[in-house]
């Protein structure tokens, strides 16, 4: 890699440069244009753009050479069309035929580049992607600048007429920015075509190199690229490349695509195939290219859906292995499985992918405010669990599980479904709750897709960390985080049996609180009520009371989950007051919405106190249905 200040006229020598076919398209808008103007017109600004990634195409001796643009596709793009924009909007009449010359010549050496040099034929520098290719065109071949009118920018737009691309709206942007003023047209020209004006950094990768490694590094402070990305577009490019192969010994080639038989035979039904596949499932309209791009934890990085997806497939097929590979091999641990398959299996492959984008979206849930959470969806309540454990390390073998079936009904899954999921729920819950490290999670995964263990396995050889014996004293000593998930659940599932509760589903927006208060030395004081042993005996000893009480604070029969934070003087108060309330300051009665609420309060109904003794036997109670559950 080398990595060097440069600026724009490295455009200059002999390179062509290539912005993957199937990248996401052009998105600077109307902010970035000015913000990009107004900083180049600054006397006082350095001027810096930021940095763009080429990765060296390995060529013929003789060929001019190429390299594939990583990154800097909105940078170099917005640079080129505005370098047109200044060449159409200079006043090239005011100058003598030999400056009119040497105009044409620079904006000419800078985007186009000519095959052979006695070639007639100019074509442009940067081969852009699918979406942009003709607007980029377009823009570069000087045909728009007498049609700027037909070009529509955004806040232009009305149901009539949609706004136009994104690259034709920045040329037109520069145009009209630039309109009769000379001062600011000639300024900006010199400017792009100062060598000494060191705009960008350009970072020259070989051929064999890391992109996704480069990747990370270079964007760690600012918006991450994903992977996604590049495995799409060595994935296209592959299926480009085998069909002209094919193309040449005049093979057809005949996929099944649904109830269709689709003949791909050139890069034209390349792109078809493209659009119905792999666009159609990940990047049809804006929701679908949202929710791919919504960012879930996985490990210590967020990464989006299509990632999530794209790294389960991988442990699936068993092309990635998590104690060899790292997240940022995964593009190459994909260009090395489908540079290796024939044609058809890559079409199959591509087919494949989509069906399991489509069951990743109708099953692996995102989670908000709004969502109501119900005992009797299992995916739903296992995807809850383990987005609440921060767990994310089973998403391919769910994704593996629930690929069994075809139409799934999660009223009625199949047994051997319902098995699985509830095991991964009981290692989940019993392995935080218990502070088992999760560290083996990867391994384990792993060995599931290999049919190496089942769940139930991992469950028995994890006794000693996770059995029942630990999980009953670590529920006395339990985190609200985790006890909040607890009782939620344990919440949903007595409503889910009980006839007389009409409300099945809730939100998961309860507060905890515990009954007698973390703070209970002034109004809980240990003679008031008497602390009491597990055999109900009182504790005289003042300072083993004290250790008594304390203890008992953290047990999860102490909790409850509210409606509404309690205000922070009542939080505190004896258990009638804390009960009840105080003036407009209002107690737990208040917002005792929840069946296990209720219990308690029912108990301050019927006159009784609130100790350890009470506290200990609710623990007991919500322990054996904890273990019943999980």
């Amino acid at each position: 890699m080398e990595a060097h200040e440069k600026s724009f006229t490295f455009m200059n020598g002999p390179i062509r440069i290539e912005i993957p076919f199937f990248q996401r398209g052009y998105v600077w808008n109307q902010d970035n244009w000015r913000a990009l103007i107004e900083d180049l017109l600054d006397k006082k600004s350095s001027h810096f753009l930021g940095s763009i990634i080429l990765k060296a195409i390995k060529t013929e001796s003789g060929e001019i050479p190429r390299w594939s643009l990583i990154d800097g596709q909105q940078r170099l793009t917005t640079l080129s069309v505005l370098l047109r924009a200044c060449y159409d909007k200079l006043p090239l009449s005011t100058y003598d035929d030999e400056i009119q010359g040497d105009l044409k010549r620079q904006m000419q050496d800078m985007l186009f580049y000519k095959e052979k040099s006695i070639s007639a034929t100019r074509k442009a520098k940067i081969q852009h992607s699918l979406v942009d290719s003709a607007a980029f065109c377009k823009v570069i071949n000087g045909e728009l600048i007498d049609k700027l009118d037909d070009i529509i920018l955004l806040e232009e737009a009305t149901k009539e007429k949609k706004a136009s691309d994104g690259i034709l709206q920045c040329y037109k942007f520069f145009c009209t920015y630039l309109n009769n003023d000379k001062d600011k047209t000639e300024k900006l020209w010199e400017l792009l075509q100062d060598q000494n004006t060191k705009i960008l950094v350009k970072i020259d990768l070989d051929a064999d190199e890391n992109e996704q490694a480069i990747f990370d590094t270079v964007n760690s402070a600012g918006v991450r690229l994903t992977c996604a990305d590049t495995i799409k577009n060595s994935i296209f490019q592959y299926a480009i490349d085998k069909v002209e192969e094919i193309k040449r010994t005049h093979e057809v080639l005949n996929v099944k695509l649904g109830d269709q038989t689709v003949c791909i035979e050139s890069k034209e039904t390349v792109i078809a195939f493209y659009k119905k596949t792999w666009e159609n499932t990940f990047g049809c309209d804006g929701d679908t290219i949202g929710y791919w791009g919504t960012l879930r934890p996985l490990g210590r990085i967020a990464r989006d859906n299509l990632e999530i997806l794209l790294h389960s497939i991988a442990l699936i097929k068993g092309i990635y292995n998590p104690e060899e590979h790292k997240m940022l091999d995964l593009p190459d641990v994909y260009k090395e499985y489908t540079k290796n398959l024939s044609a058809m299996d890559l079409m199959e492959f591509i087919i494949e992918t989509c069906s399991y984008g489509e069951i990743y979206r109708k099953w692996f849930c995102t989670f908000d405010a709004t969502t109501l959470y119900s005992y009797k969806k299992p995916i739903q309540r296992l995807f809850h669990i383990l987005n609440v454990c921060d767990i994310s390390t089973f998403h391919a073998y769910i994704l593996k599980l629930l690929s069994k079936y075809d139409d799934l009904d999660e009223d009625n899954l199949p047994t051997d479904i319902a098995v699985e999921l509830h095991n991964l729920e009981i290692i989940a819950i019993r392995h935080v709750v218990c502070g088992s490290s999760t560290k083996n999670f990867n391994k384990n995964c792993a060995d599931l897709l290999a049919d190496k263990t089942t769940t139930a396995d991992l469950i028995k050889d994890r006794q000693d960390e996770i059995g029942d014996n630990i999980l009953i004293q670590k529920v006395k000593s339990i985190s609200n985080k985790h006890a909040t998930l607890l009782l939620f659940w344990l919440e949903l599932k007595r409503r889910s049996i009980d006839s007389k509760c009409a409300e099945k589903e809730l939100k998961y927006c309860y507060t905890l609180e515990h009954i007698m208060p973390q703070k209970w030395q002034e109004f809980w004081p240990v003679n008031c009520p008497v602390v009491k042993d597990i055999n109900g005996q009182d504790i005289t000893d003042i300072e083993m009371a004290e250790e008594v009480r304390s203890a008992a604070i953290y047990e999860i029969g102490n909790m409850v989950l509210l409606v509404s934070n309690l205000n922070t003087s009542i939080r505190n108060y004896e258990f009638k007051r804390k009960m009840e309330g105080e003036g407009r300051k209002t107690g737990v009665k208040k917002y005792d919405y929840l069946l296990y609420t209720k219990d308690v309060t029912e108990l301050y109904d019927k006159g009784d106190i609130w100790d350890e003794i009470k506290i200990h036997a609710r623990t007991n109670e919500l322990t054996d249905e904890i273990l019943k559950m999980w």
